[in-house]
């Protein structure tokens, strides 16, 4: 017997599964947005611990998997004042927020352009919305199931996903 919120319950189900295509930064869709350029609001936009990357494409990686991370400083040149960068050279910093640049020879300033914070561009074919909503009990079912597969994959608290069925 399938379990509530079990997609098999739909009617019309066929034993292929949906194709579920999500539009994450793990492609590393990014752009620079200043080169030779820090971040004067860092402390107030860093998002999580530094780390330290092989390179932007690294980072942007990263920062496609942190949810609420809009973009991130690398490094490409460590120096030994901690006021103007950090001591290990490749050090990626995922930002929050938008980051609002001054001169600084020792970072890069990137945003990322498409999907990369939220996972908000799912696509679920075959997905009959009308009959998904007039089945409260399924609807929740797969809403939650969905969240708690999300959440695993990114690597992220349950709470802080959330899914919404919308049609296109």
């Amino acid at each position: 017997m399938a379990a509530p919120g079990d997609p098999k319950q739909l009617p019309g189900y066929q034993e292929a599964p949906p194709r579920v295509a999500a539009a994450l930064a793990e492609q590393g869709e990014f752009a620079v947005n200043a080169r030779r350029c820090g971040c004067q609001n860092w402390a107030e936009i860093r998002l999580g611990a530094t780390s330290v990357e092989e390179s932007p494409a690294q980072c942007a990686r990263r920062c496609g998997r942190t949810f609420g991370c809009v973009g991130f400083g690398y490094e490409n040149q460590s120096c030994s004042d901690p006021h103007v960068c950090s001591s290990q050279e490749h050090t990626c910093i995922l930002w929050k927020d938008k980051c609002v640049t001054n001169a600084n020879s020792h970072w890069d300033d990137y945003v990322m352009i498409s999907g990369a914070v939220e996972p908000n561009q799912i696509v679920i074919e075959g997905l009959d919305l009308e009959r998904l909503r007039g089945n409260p009990e399924l609807h929740d079912g797969m809403s939650a199931s969905i969240q708690q597969d999300l959440a695993k994959k990114l690597g992220l608290p349950e709470d802080t996903v959330q899914v919404a069925f919308d049609q296109r």
